[in-house]
């Protein structure tokens, strides 16, 4: 009888930590992960390029852009913000000259020598 009862508390437990996982690793995925920081910088030059190759037996492209900024050094975007444009046509909207508002990515990657950045948007020039 009390076998019985442990055995429905441990399959109880178990389906309630699935699921409190898995609504844990959808919120993780659909999360901004801006945290809110950002810089002021004048947009220089814009490299569109792949980043990948073969990997484990399949190619892997991702096209990714790098920018270098007057202000901020080099910048990188792995992603576009906007899910209706590629990374080809974001980066191709932004124009070089331009001051930006550039919200930096949470997590950046130590001595990879630029930024992560998640999105560009239009500034005012300061006085």
């Amino acid at each position: 009888m009390r076998s019985k009862n442990v055995k429905e508390t441990l399959v109880t437990c178990i389906i309630v930590v699935v699921a409190v996982s898995f609504y844990a690793f959808l919120y993780f995925l659909s999360r901004n992960d801006s945290a809110g920081t950002y810089k002021y910088c004048t947009l220089e030059h814009v490299d569109v390029h792949d980043r990948g190759g073969l990997v484990s037996g399949n190619t892997d492209y991702k096209r990714v852009a790098d920018f270098k900024t007057k202000e901020c050094g080099n910048l990188h975007m792995s992603d576009s913000p906007d899910p209706k444009k590629s990374m080809d046509e974001y980066a191709g909207s932004l124009e070089v000259g331009g001051y930006y508002k550039v919200t930096l990515l949470d997590f950046q990657v130590f001595n990879s020598g630029s930024t992560s950045v998640t999105k560009f948007e239009k500034a005012e020039r300061p006085s």
